[in-house]
C-alpha cells in the first residue's frame, strides 16, 4: 500500500472520526435540551395547573357554603364538597413534589398556604353548622369574617403564582441557553466539517487515487450535514413550541388574574343597583365588550324591567318590556346562552360610525330551580369577533359566576327588605302595643284582662287606686272578687255572677256596688265583656270598673235640689195663691189690697227669677248662651247696681270706687246680674251684720271688685265646691236661708265668659270676700288706619293678614258699639277705610253703625266696604265711596277694592239708578242722611250729600 493511499486513508478514517464526534456531540446536546425541556413540560405545568386550581376550588366551596346559607338548601353544598376533594388532592400533589420543583415552594405550602386553608376549612364547617342548628342570621352575619379569610388566601394563592412564574421564567432561560449552545456546537460541528473538507480535497488533489474515497467521503459529509440541519430545525420547533406554551402560560395566568379580580368585585354589596354599577362595567372592561343590559322579570308588572344600562344610546330600550320575542325570547324559552350577529341601529351608527356590525350575547339569569329570572345582554361593535377562544371561554365562565352573584343579590336584597319590613312591623307593633298601653292607662275606668284559666293578664293603674292592690297580674278572678265583696259593706254578691261569667254561662256581667277604703265609701260599676278573636272564638275576658261616686254625689245634690225647688217654687206658689184667693173671695180694704198684690208682685218676681236661673244655666252648659259684648263704664255699672240694693232694712251697701273712669269689654246685663248675685248672697249669709262693702280698683290692666260681708263665712271642706251645681252648705245656720245653689256656678260663667275670673277668700265667724277680676279694655284710636269691624275672629284675622301688605297700620272691633267709641274719641283722626260687618256682638248691627258713621261730621266721608252673607238690600247702593262685598271672597277681590277706594277721591255725592226722586228722598230720610240737591237725569239720580261742618270745641 503507498504511502500518499495510507496517509489518505488515515485521513479518511480521521474525518469520519471527526465526524462522528461533532454527530454524537449534536446528538448529545439535543438530546439533553429534550430532556430539560421534558422536564420543564412534566414539572412546570401540572404544578402551575394545580395551583390554578387552587383558588377554583376555594371559590367553589365559597359559592357552595355561601348559597346554603342564603337558601338553606344542602342541593347547594355540592360544589363545596367537589372543591373539598379537589383541593385536597392539588394540595397532596404540590406537597408531595415540592422539594422537586422549587426549593421556596415547601415553605410557602407549609407555612401560609396549608393554615390558610385550614382557617377556610374550619369557618366553612362553622357556617354549615350554624344554618344546620338553625342559626341562620348568625351564619348570615360572619360573612364578612369568611371574606377576610378569603382575601389572605387569595394573598397566597398570588405569591405562589408569582413563584412558579420565577421558576418557570427560570426554566424558559434554561431551554434557551440549552437551545443556544447546540446552535454553537452545530456550527462548529459545520466549521470542523468545513476544515475536514479542505484538508480532504488538498489530499485528494494531492493524491488522485484516493479521489473515490474522498467522494464517497464527501457523499457521508453532505448527509451528516443534512441531518444536522434536520436535528436543527427541530430543535428549533420544539423551542418555538416551548415558546407557545409559555405564552398558553402567561395567558392563562392573566386569564386567572382577571378571574380572581372580577370575583373580589361580586361581593360585599348590600343592595342591587350598586352591585350592578360595580360589577358590570368590571365584565365589560375584562372581556373588552362595548355595551351591556340587565333586564329583571318583574311578576306583578307581567314583564322585563331594565335595571341596569351601559354603553348603548339613551332610552334605546323601553324601560319595561312586556313581552320578549327574537333573539331574547329564544335565550328565555332554552335557558342556553345565545349568540347573534346584527346590523348596527342608526341610533347605534351615530356613536360608532365606522362600525356596521356588532355581536350580541343574550345569558339568561337562573334562580336556584333554574327558573329564567331574566338575562345579560352584551354587545361588541365591529364586524370582528372575540380576540380567540380563550375570551369566549372566559365570556360565559364571567357571566355564569355573574349569574350566581346576581341571584345571590337578589336574595339578599329581599332578605335585607324582609328584615327592613320585620323591623318595620316590630316597631308598628311595639308603638300599637304602647298606643294601647297609653289608651288602658289614660282611661277613667279601671280595666283588668283575664286569661281563659281566670287569671288576671293586663290592669292598669286605677286598679290599684280604686281598690289599694299593688299588683294583681298572675291572681285569679275569683279571688280579688272575694276581696271585693269582702270590702263592698253590701249583701250583693259579687263571686257568683262572675263564677258564671267565668263558666260561659252567662254572656256578660252587670254589677254596682260600695267599696270602703281608708279614704272614703267609693261606688263602683262592673261590666264584663269576653274578648273574642276574627274566628268568633273566646280569647279571654274584659273586666272593667266604672267610679260612680261622683254620680251618687250629683244624684245626692239633685235630690236635695229637687227638694230646695220643691220648697222655692211651693213657698212663693202658696203665697201667690192664698192672697189671690183672699182677693177673689173676700172684700178687704183698699190698703190691705194693695199690700197682697204687692206680696204676689214680689213672690212672682222670685217664681221668675228662679226660672231664669235655671234658663241661663242649661244655655250655659249647651253653649247656647248669647252674649252682646260692648265697653261698659265698669265705675257706673257697679254704681247701678249697688243704688238698687240701697234702702233694705238689713244691710248697708257702701260703695269705695276710683275717680278715674274703668271701662271692661262685657255684656251689660250679665254683668249686671253677675253684680246682683254676689251682692245678694254676701246679704243673705251674713244675716248677723249690717253692711256690705264694696270696692273698686285698678290692677294693672285689670278691674278688680271685691264684695265683702261679715257673716257666717265658709268651712273649709266646702271651698272646693262652692261653684258646683246646686251645690248649698250643710249647716244649721244656713237652712234656714233659700236658694237653690245654682247663683255662684252661673257666677263664675259670666265671669269666665269675659275673659275673668271669680274667687273668694273666706273665714269662719269673720265673713267671705268674693273677688271680680275683669280685663280693662284697650281703647283704640283708628286714624289713619285700615279699620276692620267683624266678629268672626278668624276672618279678622285672615282679613287684617291680607290687607296688612298694603303698609297700613290695623285696627279691629268686634261690636259696634266699640267702634261707635272710637268714632266719639274727641280729636281721633278719620280712618283711612273701614270693613263692616253686618251681623255683629254687640245689640246694634253693622247697619247702625254705618248710619252713625255717615252722619259723622269728621269720619262720614270714610270709604266703606260692607263685608256679609247677606244679601244686598233692595234699597241699598252702591257709591264711589262705599262697596258691598258678599260672603264668602278671596282676600285678592277684598285687596282690589280697598285698593280702588284708597285711590280715589271720596265724593259728595250718590248716584241712584233712574226712579221716582220721593222714594230717593224716603230713603235718605230713613237712613238720616242729609242733602242739598237732586240732580234727575234720563238713567239716573244725582243727590249732593249736605256735608256737616265739625262742631267748635
Amino acid at each position: 500500500m503507498s504511502y500518499p493511499r495510507v496517509k489518505g486513508s488515515v485521513l479518511n478514517i480521521a474525518a469520519v472520526a471527526l465526524l462522528l464526534l461533532v454527530s454524537l456531540i449534536s446528538y448529545a446536546a439535543f438530546t439533553n435540551m429534550e430532556k430539560e425541556t421534558d422536564r420543564i413540560m412534566l414539572d412546570t405545568i401540572p404544578v402551575t395547573n394545580a395551583v390554578q386550581s387552587l383558588l377554583t376550588d376555594v371559590l367553589n366551596e365559597e359559592t357552595g357554603v355561601r348559597a346554603y346559607v342564603a337558601r338553606n338548601n344542602r342541593s347547594f353544598l355540592d360544589p363545596y364538597y367537589l372543591g373539598q376533594i379537589s383541593l385536597n388532592r392539588n394540595v397532596e400533589y404540590l406537597t408531595n413534589n415540592a422539594d422537586r420543583i422549587s426549593p421556596n415552594l415547601g415553605p410557602i405550602l407549609e407555612r401560609k398556604l396549608v393554615p390558610s386553608l385550614e382557617v377556610l376549612k374550619r369557618y366553612f364547617e362553622d357556617q354549615i353548622a350554624l344554618v344546620d342548628s338553625g342559626k341562620i342570621e348568625d351564619a348570615r352575619g360572619r360573612i364578612n369574617a369568611g371574606k377576610t379569610d378569603m382575601d389572605q388566601f387569595r394573598s397566597i394563592h398570588n405569591e405562589l403564582l408569582l413563584l412558579i412564574g420565577e421558576d418557570t421564567r427560570s426554566a424558559g432561560s434554561q431551554m434557551k441557553k440549552a437551545a443556544d449552545q447546540t446552535r454553537l456546537i452545530i456550527m462548529v460541528s459545520g466549521l470542523l466539517a468545513i476544515a475536514v473538507g479542505v484538508v480532504s480535497i488538498i489530499v485528494f488533489g494531492r493524491a488522485g487515487r484516493a479521489e473515490a474515497a474522498l467522494r464517497v467521503s464527501e457523499e457521508k459529509y453532505r448527509l451528516t450535514a443534512e441531518t444536522l440541519e434536520a436535528h436543527n430545525e427541530e430543535i428549533l420547533a420544539q423551542q418555538e413550541e416551548q415558546e407557545a406554551t409559555l405564552l398558553k402560560l402567561t395567558e392563562r395566568e392573566q386569564e386567572l388574574e382577571w378571574i380572581t379580580s372580577y370575583q373580589e368585585k361580586l361581593t360585599g354589596f348590600m343592595q342591587l343597583e350598586p352591585f350592578l354599577r360595580g360589577t358590570v362595567p368590571a365584565l365589560l372592561e375584562a372581556l373588552e365588550l362595548d355595551a351591556a343590559l340587565v333586564l329583571l322579570r318583574e311578576p306583578e308588572e307581567d314583564g322585563f324591567r331594565v335595571v341596569y344600562s351601559i354603553g348603548y344610546p339613551s332610552n334605546a330600550y323601553p324601560r319595561l318590556e312586556r313581552e320578549l320575542y327574537g333573539s331574547a325570547g329564544r335565550a328565555l324559552e332554552t335557558r342556553e346562552p345565545l349568540r347573534v350577529r346584527r346590523t348596527l341601529t342608526e341610533r347605534e351608527k351615530g356613536l360608532h360610525a365606522s362600525f356596521e356590525q356588532a355581536t350580541d350575547w343574550y345569558v339568561p339569569l337562573l334562580d336556584d330551580k333554574q327558573e329564567m329570572i331574566g338575562f345579560l345582554l352584551l354587545t361588541l361593535y365591529g364586524a370582528g369577533e372575540l380576540h380567540d377562544a380563550l375570551k369566549e371561554r372566559l365570556l360565559w365562565g364571567l357571566t355564569r359566576q355573574f349569574g350566581l352573584a346576581f341571584f345571590a343579590q337578589l336574595v339578599n336584597e329581599e332578605r335585607h327588605k324582609q328584615s327592613e319590613r320585620l323591623k318595620e312591623l316590630n316597631a308598628e307593633l311595639g308603638n300599637e302595643k304602647e298606643l294601647i298601653r297609653g289608651i288602658v292607662e289614660s282611661s277613667h275606668e279601671g280595666i283588668l284582662m283575664a286569661g281563659l284559666d281566670g287569671t288576671a293578664l293586663v290592669a292598669n293603674s286605677r286598679i290599684g287606686d280604686y281598690f289599694g292592690w299593688e299588683n294583681t297580674l298572675g291572681t285569679g278572678m275569683l279571688r280579688l272578687f272575694r276581696q271585693l265583696e269582702q270590702g263592698a259593706g253590701t249583701p250583693l254578691s259579687l263571686v257568683e255572677p262572675v263564677k258564671e261569667f267565668l263558666a260561659g254561662e252567662t254572656d256578660s256581667v252587670s254589677l254596682r256596688f260600695p267599696f270602703r277604703r281608708a279614704e272614703g265609701l267609693r261606688y263602683l260599676e262592673l261590666y264584663a265583656t269576653p274578648v273574642r278573636g276574627r274566628d268568633g272564638g273566646v280569647r279571654g275576658y274584659l273586666f272593667v270598673f266604672r267610679d260612680r261616686s261622683e254620680e251618687e254625689r250629683v244624684d245626692e245634690m239633685k235630690n236635695e235640689f229637687i227638694s230646695i225647688v220643691s220648697h222655692e217654687l211651693r213657698t212663693p206658689l202658696a203665697s201667690v195663691l192664698g192672697f189671690v184667693e183672699i182677693l177673689l173671695n173676700r172684700e178687704v180694704a183698699p190698703d190691705k189690697r194693695k199690700r197682697y198684690l204687692q206680696t204676689i208682685y214680689d213672690e212672682a218676681n222670685r217664681l221668675s227669677t228662679l226660672i231664669n236661673d235655671f234658663l241661663d244655666l242649661q244655655r250655659m252648659e249647651s253653649g247656647q248662651q248669647v252674649y252682646h259684648y260692648e265697653p261698659v263704664e265698669w265705675n257706673a255699672l257697679v254704681r247701678e247696681v249697688a243704688e238698687q240694693w240701697k234702702g233694705r232694712p238689713t244691710h248697708e251697701i257702701r260703695l269705695h270706687v276710683p275717680g278715674d273712669s274703668l271701662v271692661v269689654r262685657g255684656d251689660p246685663d250679665r254683668l249686671r246680674q253677675l253684680l246682683h248675685n254676689v251682692i245678694s248672697n254676701a246679704v243673705k249669709y251674713s244675716p248677723g251684720a249690717d253692711r256690705v262693702d264694696l270696692y273698686l280698683e285698678r290692677e294693672g290692666d285689670h278691674a278688680v271688685l271685691r264684695v265683702q260681708d261679715y257673716g257666717l263665712g265658709i268651712p273649709e271642706e266646702a271651698k272646693d265646691k262652692m261653684f258646683t251645681k246646686f251645690y248649698r252648705v250643710d249647716n244649721t245656720d244656713r237652712r234656714q236661708i233659700g236658694g237653690t245653689g245654682l247663683g255662684l256656678a252661673i257666677c263664675k260663667e259670666i265671669a269666665e265668659a269675659h275673659d275673668g275670673s271669680l274667687r273668694f277668700e273666706s273665714e269662719m265667724g269673720a265673713g267671705t270676700t268674693f273677688f271680680l277680676d275683669l280685663p280693662l279694655y284697650r281703647e283704640e284710636g283708628v286714624g289713619g288706619s285700615l279699620v276692620i269691624l267683624e266678629d268672626d275672629v278668624n276672618l279678622s284675622h285672615l282679613m287684617a293678614e291680607a290687607v296688612g301688605r298694603l303698609g297700613l297700620p290695623v285696627v279691629k272691633f268686634r261690636a259696634a258699639e266699640e267702634a261707635l267709641r272710637a268714632l266719639s274719641a274727641q280729636g281721633g283722626a278719620p280712618a283711612r277705610l273701614w270693613i263692616v260687618d253686618i251681623m255683629l256682638e254687640g245689640k246694634k248691627s253693622g247697619w247702625d253703625f254705618l248710619a252713625a258713621l255717615s252722619r259723622h261730621p269728621r269720619h262720614g266721608a270714610t270709604p266703606v266696604i260692607v263685608s256679609t252673607a247677606l244679601d244686598q238690600p233692595a234699597h241699598y247702593y252702591e257709591t264711589e265711596a262705599e262697596r258691598y262685598l258678599k260672603k264668602p271672597f278671596t282676600m285678592e277681590r277684598l285687596l282690589e277694592v280697598v285698593r280702588e277706594l284708597l285711590e280715589k277721591e271720596p265724593k259728595e255725592t250718590i248716584v241712584f239708578p233712574a226712579r221716582n226722586e220721593q222714594e230717593v228722598v224716603r230713603i235718605l230720610r230713613e237712613n238720616g242722611i242729609g242733602f242739598e240737591e237732586l240732580k234727575a237725569g234720563e238713567d239716573t239720580v244725582e243727590v249732593k250729600l249736605k256735608r256737616t261742618e265739625p262742631e267748635e270745641g
